[in-house]
């Protein structure tokens, strides 16, 4: 980790106390250990195989405090690498944070690039 980068315990907290109504069906023991990579198979990073196939948009506020936009990055480069997916997208929403102006903004640019 760089030192940029946050904390892992703090973003651990963060996730299993502010986060655990969003990510229904983890519990506050999983949370900790899925961040950790010790549950491999509820890791998105480790199950990009299910991915085979599908068309994906990823996008993140290139001002997001809570999560780096350059995780998202990677995942995108690893997704594109592997050549599984038929079609992924990455966008680096400028002037957006973690909020739910950045999902909106993103849920329009899809639409955009979907209806052509």
């Amino acid at each position: 980790n760089s030192n940029s980068d946050e904390p892992i315990e703090e973003f651990i907290n963060v996730m299993s106390v502010g986060m655990k109504n969003v990510w229904r069906g983890f519990g506050d023991s999983e949370w900790p250990e899925i961040i950790r990579g010790n549950l491999k198979e509820m890791n998105p990073i480790d199950n990009t195989k299910l991915l085979a196939g599908k068309e994906m948009f990823i996008f993140h506020g290139n001002k997001d405090k809570s999560i780096s936009w350059k995780d998202s990055e990677k995942y995108f480069t690893k997704i594109k690498n592997e050549g599984l997916v038929k079609i992924v997208r990455f966008e680096k929403l400028k002037n957006f944070g973690h909020s739910g102006s950045v999902v909106c903004e993103g849920v329009k640019r899809a639409l955009q690039i979907i209806r052509g």
